[in-house]
């Protein structure tokens, strides 16, 4: 992300900490619970809110990167909880790679979700206690595996040449 605050960065740190808190309780699923922030936006806020809440070792800003497969490569679920996105590439391309996302109705590439099949779908951004409820359903393996083998599937025919073709017949479309 390149707008921390747009992309919903501060909800997550809370979600991490409803999650560190249920762990540190004994009733969260097995494993423990990091963030690693990938972008170019100042994080100071971020870090600041996180070390209030405790969990600035469960937390890593990145910085940008050109490698984001690594990532994902290193992720079990991918997190995208922005408040305006017309269509997410992140969220197609961490689909693509099947990985399991979390994001709102306010991404474009929702629509390519289909809520607990591919990942889940949140109403609203500023939803911290629902975005734990779904890191906490995807932290069972069997869901995670589950969504992680739809994924792939739900961007099907998605392609930068797919877009290109049907951005060309509209043109032509408006120019008849």
């Amino acid at each position: 992300a390149h707008n921390f605050k747009l992309k919903g960065v501060g909800p997550l740190i809370r979600a991490l900490a409803r999650r560190v808190k249920r762990e540190q309780q004994g009733s969260a699923m097995t494993g423990r619970a990091f963030v690693a922030i990938v972008g170019r936006d100042n994080p100071t806020p971020f870090a600041r809110l996180a070390g209030r809440l405790k969990v600035s070792d469960r937390v890593l800003f990145t910085g940008p990167t050109p490698r984001v497969q690594a990532f994902f490569h290193a992720a079990d679920i991918l997190v995208h909880n922005t408040y305006y996105d017309p269509c997410s590439r992140v969220v197609l391309e961490a689909m693509g790679a099947g990985l399991p996302v979390i994001t709102t109705r306010y991404n474009g590439a929702a629509e390519r979700i289909q809520d607990g099949r591919e990942g889940f779908v949140l109403d609203s951004p500023d939803d911290d206690q629902g975005l734990a409820e779904r890191i906490e359903r995807l932290a069972d393996p069997g869901v995670r595996q589950a969504c992680a083998r739809n994924a792939p599937r739900g961007v099907e025919g998605i392609s930068m040449g797919e877009h290109a073709r049907r951005v060309r017949e509209l043109y032509e479309e408006i120019i008849r």
